[in-house]
């Protein structure tokens, strides 16, 4: 990228963490993206992500402290 580019558009760091940790769990099975094919569209787009079934049953098992 060039220096203009980054001048221009200036990465979020809090953003991109986020966004790696997102993707982490969608190589997994446990998030997928809403109304579009991959996690990176996802987040061009500004659009949602939602817990896949097996990210439901993990969260509640989390939630009621099995794991």
């Amino acid at each position: 990228m060039s220096a203009e580019m980054k001048e221009k558009f200036p990465a979020n760091e809090d953003r991109q963490r986020v966004f790696a940790e997102l993707q982490q769990c969608n190589r997994h099975g446990l998030v997928m993206p809403v109304d579009t094919l991959h996690m990176y569209y996802a987040a061009l787009e500004s659009k949602a992500c939602k817990l896949s079934a097996l990210g439901a049953h993990y969260r509640r098992l989390a939630e009621l402290n099995r794991i």
